[in-house]
């Protein structure tokens, strides 16, 4: 069984994305999902395709725990020597809810503990780790008393794409951006606007959805360490997510008021591979959209800037121009914000139904507007 984390408040849209790709999955709280049924050959899969994921963890075992004794015995009992190589590190991630067991430091030094313990065959000698031998992450969560164990297969979240190079402050995470234009209802034919790009990551997660660009392909993956698990599949999965690239254009507009951020966002793009007229960069505010002759006809999906350094008043007028222009071109999707005064710019009681989402430690909110049945 595979367990797959994701930005909290984004688990439909995740497990829409399995759906997409061929595996049932069962949501458990807004962050996780479970996927069973799967094969060794699925770790390579879902790491390399699934664009609003955090980390895809394959499950070792479980059981119930309320002891520190039987947390110890229950790790212990593993065939650690057939999943960690030879002086390889170890590194444990623990989480607890609602569990008597509730220090997580406490927890991550007993797996660690019991891991190194059975490595040195039951004796209390210390063990050397490397590494350049590779870094294996052992998780173990624990909820309502039970602990499941697993091993982390991505490592870094797999927000981290590769191709983000320049950012501005607080930029919005891949993984939900990419869980944001999903959600917006966006029809490849029609055009994708953001009219407060920044350094670019909506606009070039946009274009890696319309042109099928596996967001995986340009980056490690925790696996990759793993001495028992077949290179082959993750070099078959390479070829097959590059054979199956769009190669058509697509009208992705995207602008910012700063032209030093939209340079960054031209070499991020650079970096991904992408041609330079895959989206089309300008420098302009958001406002001029507002008269423009030619009227928008497709999708938005935004991040404006708020924060201590703006004005009330910018901030005001940003959010009114950006909610304006939504209504005024009749725009699936919308804008993220972390602005709690959002509400009061949003007239449209089409678009009063938000998502919530945490981008880091942070609360946004994604205003869009509610999907036709």
């Amino acid at each position: 069984m595979l367990i797959i984390s994701c930005p909290p408040g984004l688990a439909q849209i995740t497990k829409k994305e399995l759906t997409y790709l061929g595996y049932k999955s069962q949501v458990n709280g807004p962050a996780t999902l479970f996927v069973e049924d799967t094969t060794e050959s699925d770790i390579a899969k879902l790491n390399i395709w699934l664009r609003t994921a955090n980390k895809i963890s394959l499950v070792v075992d479980s059981g119930q725990t309320t002891t520190f004794d039987e947390l110890f015995d229950l790790v212990y009992e593993q065939p650690w020597d057939k999943i960690i190589g030879d002086k390889q590190v170890v590194l444990v991630e623990a989480s607890s809810y609602l569990s008597q067991l509730a220090s997580v430091p406490a927890i991550q030094k007993i797996v660690k503990k019991a891991i190194t313990k059975k490595l040195m065959n039951g004796t209390n000698d210390m063990r050397e780790e490397d590494k350049e031998k590779g870094i294996i992450y052992i998780n173990a969560m624990l909820h309502h008393n039970k602990v499941i164990l697993s091993l982390n297969s991505s490592g870094d979240s797999l927000h981290r794409r590769g191709y983000r190079m320049s950012t501005g402050d607080a930029p919005i995470k891949e993984t939900i951006a990419a869980g944001l234009i999903i959600s917006s209802g966006w029809k490849f034919h029609e055009q994708f606007l953001d009219p407060c790009c920044g350094s670019g990551t909506i606009a070039i997660e946009a274009a890696m959805i319309a042109k099928n660009i596996a967001p995986g392909l340009q980056r490690r993956f925790a696996f990759e360490d793993w001495f028992w698990y077949p290179s082959k599949y993750l070099v078959d999965e390479k070829a097959t997510a590059k054979g199956r690239q769009v190669h058509k254009p697509h009208a992705i507009f995207a602008s910012d008021i700063d032209p030093e951020m939209i340079e960054k966002a031209k070499k991020n793009a650079k970096k991904l591979g992408l041609a330079e007229d895959t989206i089309q960069w300008s420098v302009q505010p958001c406002q001029n959209y507002l008269s423009s002759e030619n009227p928008f006809k497709g999708a938005m999906v935004t991040n404006p800037p708020y924060g201590i350094r703006m004005l009330p008043d910018d901030i005001a007028d940003i959010h009114t121009s950006l909610f304006a222009l939504a209504e005024n071109y009749d725009l699936s999707g919308g804008i993220v914000t972390a602005y709690e005064h959002a509400d009061r710019y949003c007239k449209n009681p089409h678009r009063r139904a938000p998502m919530i989402i945490k981008n880091g430690a942070e609360d946004t909110t994604f205003w869009k507007k509610k999907e036709e049945k």
